[in-house]
């Protein structure tokens, strides 16, 4: 993780969280934990590459979870504590359980390493869905 001040072309949010797409599968992941009330139906947030030349390979891994504790998306499926949802520029949504079949979205300019993307998910007890701020477009709806 670098500094705030470390990442190229920086503008200022709120709760910034910066991490380094490196390492091996199994060590190259940041968690950061956040209780939100039981009420809330959706979040917003923003993301931006690191390196604008990894563009094709960044990947953004959100899991959802009824136990807050560091898990990987397949250990939430098995043990049913909750989701994962990836989001890049080859495949987004939600990572699919044993007896599910992937349902995958494709919306190439969603990472970006020039500017901000402003991300809206949004849920309730029938559906989950992403959104670009600011657009019409679903970037997925489960």
């Amino acid at each position: 993780v670098k500094a705030y001040c470390g990442i190229p072309f920086c503008q200022p949010k709120p709760c910034l969280v910066a991490t380094a797409n490196v390492g091996s599968h199994y060590n190259k992941y940041h968690s950061v934990f956040s209780l939100l009330p039981s009420n809330t139906t959706s979040i917003d947030f923003s993301v931006r590459l690191w390196n604008p030349e990894e563009w094709k390979d960044g990947e953004l891994r959100l899991a959802l979870s009824s136990v807050p504790l560091p898990s990987t998306g397949s250990y939430m499926r098995t043990q049913k504590t909750g989701i994962e949802i990836v989001i890049s520029n080859y495949k987004s949504g939600i990572t699919p359980g044993n007896d599910e079949k992937s349902d995958w979205y494709i919306e190439p300019r969603l990472l970006s390493g020039t500017h901000w993307q402003d991300l809206e998910l949004a849920w309730s007890d029938d559906f989950i869905s992403l959104k670009m701020k600011g657009k019409s477009l679903y970037v997925f709806t489960k």
